[in-house]
């Protein structure tokens, strides 16, 4: 997905916290004035419905975009990242389009139930599927960071109605987000290779301790943001680096005053100062 549009706008919905992410999104998208003389909205409502559908959009966004970083620092993909991207884009600039412009309304009954939309009809059933789509993706590719597993509909149903109700999906949200920051990785090592019958002490404990908590650090340096899955507070030797949001590439990075790692096929080979 887009790093720029994420880095230089959507991030900033995540950073303001959930208590601000619930006024601009629930907010602002839920305030409605009509004069009773024009019958339409006053200018001023209309903004302040505009700044909640910039926040709807960055909010999504940024959920798609920090789950896919997640899953591509674990060398995996979701393959539908595009569609994702261009039904999000899309269904923003309907939704923007649809609350500044003063578009006709217009009605259908359907088994005697009656649904309005906006003139025309392709508009509003674009507006409608994209918004189903964003939806159904976002929820998809959030689960797969968090399980790297594809899910039926029985998987992310709960997932979409969160995002379909951000009144209550900003909160439970956030924190899943946060909870990517944390994630148990499987070390795997080849089976300790012994004759028949013979106990070799030492690859068996190596085998005991191949599971381990790693935390990802992520460093500012000159070629971008290095994050480094570490298990104690300094990386070591072996660990897995990435350079936004893609294994790094082999060559020395400076991480700090004085000193610097050595990376070598997505892994630190060594560490050193500058």
């Amino acid at each position: 997905m887009n790093k720029l549009l994420f880095e230089k706008f959507t991030s900033k919905i995540l950073t303001a916290g959930p208590i601000l992410q619930f006024l601009l999104i629930v907010g602002c998208n839920n305030v409605h004035f009509y004069s009773s003389n024009q019958p339409s909205y006053n200018n001023l409502f209309t903004l302040i419905n505009l700044v909640g559908t910039l926040s709807l959009f960055a909010w999504m966004y940024s959920i798609a975009y920090v789950a896919n970083f997640h899953i591509v620092e674990k060398e995996q993909k979701f393959e539908k990242t595009k569609l994702l991207e261009g039904c999000i884009i899309l269904f923003f600039f309907l939704d923007a389009a649809m609350t500044f412009f003063d578009f006709p309304i217009n009605r259908i009954e359907l088994s005697g139930i009656y649904f309005t939309y906006n003139e025309p009809f392709i508009m509003s059933a674009v507006y409608v599927f994209t918004c189903i789509f964003s939806i159904i993706y976002v929820a998809k590719i959030l689960i797969y960071a968090e399980t790297h597993k594809e899910v039926s509909f029985g998987g992310y149903y709960k997932t979409a109605l969160l995002l379909f109700f951000p009144i209550v999906g900003i909160w439970l949200i956030s924190s899943r987000l946060e909870k990517l920051k944390h994630i148990v990785i499987k070390e795997e090592e080849e089976e300790p290779q012994t004759n028949a019958g013979e106990f070799d002490r030492e690859k068996y404990m190596e085998t005991i301790n191949s599971e381990r908590t790693l935390t990802k650090i992520e460093y500012k340096c000159k070629e971008g943001i290095l994050a480094i899955y570490q298990e104690y507070p300094q990386p070591n030797i072996g660990e897995k680096a990435f350079l936004n949001n893609k294994k790094a590439g082999n060559g020395k990075y400076k991480i700090g005053f004085m000193s610097c790692i050595t990376v070598e096929d997505g892994r630190v080979l060594k560490l050193g100062m500058f």
